[in-house]
This record gives C-alpha cells, sequence and structure tokens, in this order.
C-alpha cells in the first residue's frame, strides 16, 4: 500500500470511531431525564437533577426571595417594601424545559455541539420576572 492510502484509511477508521462515539454518547444523554451538568437558572446549579428536582429547588429559593423587602427612598421619603408586595410573575417552568431541552433535540451532531459546549463552558438561563 502507499503512504497516502494508508493516511486515507486510518482518517477512515478515525472517523468512524467518533462518529460511532459520538452516536453512544447523544444516546445516553437522549434518554436521560436530567439536566445537562454545568446549567444554571438565575446562577443556581441545577445540573444533574430532575425538572422535578429542580422546579423544587427554584420554588424554594423564589419563596425565600419573596421574604425580602426593598427599601424605597426619595429626597426625605422612605419606605420598606417586600418583594411578594410586587406582584412578580415569571416564566420559571418554560425556562426549566428550556433547561431539560439542551442537548436532546434529536438532531445527534448538535446535541452533541450543545452538550460539549455547556460541558466547557456552562449555561445560565435567566427567569424574566414581570409585574402583574
Amino acid at each position: 500500500m502507499k503512504k497516502r492510502q494508508k493516511t486515507i484509511i486510518i482518517i477512515m477508521i478515525v472517523a468512524i470511531i467518533l462518529i460511532i462515539v459520538s452516536i453512544i454518547f447523544a444516546m445516553f444523554n437522549f434518554g436521560s431525564d436530567k439536566i445537562i451538568s454545568r446549567v444554571q437558572i438565575n446562577g443556581m446549579d441545577v445540573g444533574g437533577l430532575t425538572q422535578e428536582e429542580a422546579t423544587k429547588k427554584i420554588q424554594e429559593w423564589i419563596e425565600q426571595e419573596k421574604n425580602n423587602t426593598i427599601e424605597l427612598r426619595y429626597q426625605d421619603f422612605s419606605d420598606n417594601i417586600s418583594v411578594a408586595e410586587l406582584n412578580f410573575s415569571s416564566d420559571i417552568q418554560e425556562k426549566l424545559l428550556e433547561a431539560c431541552k439542551i442537548g436532546k433535540t434529536g438532531n445527534i451532531l448538535q446535541d452533541n455541539y450543545q452538550i460539549l459546549f455547556t460541558y466547557l463552558f456552562g449555561k445560565n438561563i435567566e427567569i424574566r420576572n414581570t409585574n402583574r
């Protein structure tokens, strides 16, 4: 065999191995009901949790935040108001679903890219609050 043919065969073997590993990696993650590691919602780590566990964790955090107060000042006027009094609502369920879907679209290449990118750099999903 020529040197060029050996190089092509080696490249093909490596490519086939990478494809097989990629498929196994994607199928392993697609079948999991847990959120990918290094995913955060509002800076809170939810990686490795199921959607139910993450929901509970975030709801507990929201309840704690509702107990906080905000001091309002204007010239000589000062008043404290609790966060609960502001009647905020948020898109928690939508953001939890977004976190759960990372790496689970069914597209092997896209899923592997999302998973690896999240493992390397992390992902923080921000909850939007709106006043009712």
